[in-house]
């Protein structure tokens, strides 16, 4: 069963539900829950336009932002790093056309009274989200996990670092697990502050094989540093103040699926 696009101007204010808008809802709830229709584009280069297509679904995921160092001393915990961002797009084209397209790389994790990297811009012909947050270092309490909120596309959010020896990091943020990755685990307190855990990308159209969604860093617990994420587009867990460097993002990925 192919996905079919539906024109916004079948479902405005002022357009009645017809028996073959809902037809074709229900067939593209169907055609997506079967999964294997999504191309799954990761690194960069050039994606090939199939024989006879003129519009593209496209899921563009970016990279994960990496977690943040602890203070190099008894003290407090990195906070994680945020997941990539998700936006998803329509693309007018015709078969046989290369389009360009770049996975952002997940951002590095933060040293000892460094913050964590942002991760990178996925690109996709002329469209781009930008990457998760990277989580800070401690300061006045645990570093805070990275933001997952560039003004137009959200993610998930990494945990806070814990503080000194009384709080363990929070848990990155995430979504049911069942549609998306997993969050880190923050770090514990017992002999030393934990780090934040990363946050897990946001919910996915059905269709997209979970496994393909990164699993945030869990955060380091003394004397254990911060993981890094895994998979694709999620954000690397924190670092507790005296251990090492605080877990990195995973890279972006790009969903594309051939609509009309």
């Amino acid at each position: 069963m192919a996905y079919t696009y539906i024109d916004p101007t079948r479902y405005d204010a002022e357009s009645p539900i017809t028996e073959s808008l809902m037809t074709d809802i229900i067939e593209n709830i169907a055609s997506n829950s079967a999964g294997g229709t999504y191309t799954e584009l990761t690194g960069s280069g050039t994606y090939s336009v199939p024989s006879g297509i003129s519009k593209l679904k496209v899921v563009m995921v970016s990279g994960g932002g990496g977690g943040g160092g602890g203070t190099g001393a008894v003290g407090d915990g990195g906070g994680g790093g945020g997941s990539g961002k998700v936006r998803i797009i329509f693309v007018s084209t015709s078969g046989g056309a290369s389009i360009s397209y770049s996975c952002g790389s997940g951002g590095a994790g933060g040293s000892q009274t460094t913050s964590g990297a942002i991760g990178g811009t996925t690109t996709f012909d002329s469209v781009s989200v930008l990457g998760g947050g990277g989580g800070t270092i401690a300061s006045t309490g645990g570093g805070e996990g990275g933001g997952g909120d560039d003004g137009d596309y959200f993610g998930a959010k990494g945990g806070r670092g814990g503080i000194d020896t009384t709080s363990a990091g929070q848990n990155g943020y995430s979504y049911p697990a069942s549609m998306a990755g997993t969050s880190g685990t923050g770090g514990a307190a017992a002999g030393g502050t934990g780090g934040g855990g990363g946050g897990a990308p946001m919910v996915l159209p059905l269709g997209i094989e979970t496994s393909s969604l990164g699993n945030g860093g869990n955060g380091g617990s003394y004397p254990t540093a911060g993981a890094n994420a895994t998979t694709y587009g999620a954000g690397g867990g924190g670092s507790p103040a005296q251990a090492g460097s605080a877990g990195s993002g995973s890279a972006g990925i790009i969903f594309v699926l051939p609509v009309g």
